[in-house]
Order: C-alpha cells, then structure tokens, then sequence
C-alpha cells in the first residue's frame, strides 16, 4: 500500500508541532524578577568624575557584590547602557553567596543626578531570573 505525499507531510508536520511544544514550554516558564532574586550592595565608582556642577557623573569602572537572594543562580549574565562587554560568571552563584563584580564601560557612562542620587541600570539575566535593577549612588 503507497501511501500519498501529502498524507507523509502532514503526519511530519503533525509530529514535529507535538515534539517540540515541551521544549517551547521550558523556554518560556516566567522568570523570577530580578529584584526578588539578587541583591546589589556596596555600589561604588571605582573610576569616574563629574560633570559641571557636580550634576552629572561620569562613570567609566563600577563595582558592586552581587548577592543571590532567591536562590541558585545559573547562567548569570551582567551589563549596563555602554559597556563594551557584558560579565559573564562562569560558575553558580549559590543562594546566600556573595560575588564582587567590576563593570567597565566602553564608552563613559553618564549619570544626571536626581533627588535619590546618580542612577544606574545593571541588566541581569540567569536561568532562574531576568531584569533590571536601578542603583543610586550617593555623592
């Protein structure tokens, strides 16, 4: 019995919707907020200077020590607006553990201040958790 080409497409269609819907669904599971999940603490501009009036900073090194919170941290990927290249750590950030992070901006990071300080926008994403968290840093 022959059976015809289009009937072969279909079922291969068919198989491949249903086969691949698991691996569709891990990828899209809702990540934790980032805020929830790590902690920035002890923010500092380890190479920067201001602007006039001391109104605008000017970054080009920060560091930071990164705390997981909510958990284990797999896959954590840092960056910030004008960094040349983002940090990438190579092993888990394990709940409760602590890493020291030096962002460095390709081109100079500028910051206006405002009434909570100079703010700056850390984008980290992990398996577990993806955002933004805002740090101000006080002059």
């Amino acid at each position: 019995m022959l059976i015809s080409v289009p009937v072969i497409v279909v079922i291969i269609v068919v198989a491949l919707y249903y086969g691949l819907q698991p691996l569709q669904q891990s990828q899209n599971q809702q990540k934790e907020p980032v805020e929830s999940f790590f902690e920035i603490i002890n923010p500092t501009v380890n190479y920067g200077w201001f602007g006039p009036n001391e109104t605008v900073l000017f970054i080009e090194q920060l560091g930071f020590t990164l705390k997981s919170v909510g958990g284990d941290a797999h896959d954590v990927i840092i960056q910030s607006t004008a960094m040349s290249e983002p940090v990438e750590l190579v092993y888990p950030l394990l709940k409760n553990q602590t890493r020291y992070i030096e962002l460095y901006y390709g081109s100079r990071y500028l910051s206006q201040k405002t009434e909570e300080g100079f703010p700056v926008e850390i984008k980290i994403w992990s398996k577990e958790a993806a955002g933004t968290i805002t740090i101000f840093l006080e002059y």
